[in-house]
């Protein structure tokens, strides 16, 4: 199970400083959660808070939500985030 360390300062492209979520992956890597869907060069994925996120295969199994609805860009997370 991937292992939360904490919090770390991270720079917006705005220049906002925020704090994301630092986590080590099951694999030993770590991994900033900077964006809504973060992924670690094992191919786990990881939300922006650190939770491990389920399969790619199951996205959206509940919802009819496709991979490529939920790999958004950072800019349109911050503009989500605003509204």
């Amino acid at each position: 199970m991937a292992e939360r360390l904490g919090k770390v300062p991270w720079a917006l492209d705005d220049g906002r400083r925020v704090q994301r979520a630092l986590v080590r992956c099951d694999c030993g890597l770590e991994l900033v959660c900077a964006r809504f869907t973060n992924t670690c060069e094992c191919g786990r994925d990881y939300g922006l808070g650190g939770d491990l996120l389920a399969l790619r295969g199951q996205w959206g199994e509940e919802t009819g939500e496709t991979a490529a609805d939920l790999l958004v860009s950072d800019e349109t997370l911050a503009l989500a985030l605003e509204d």
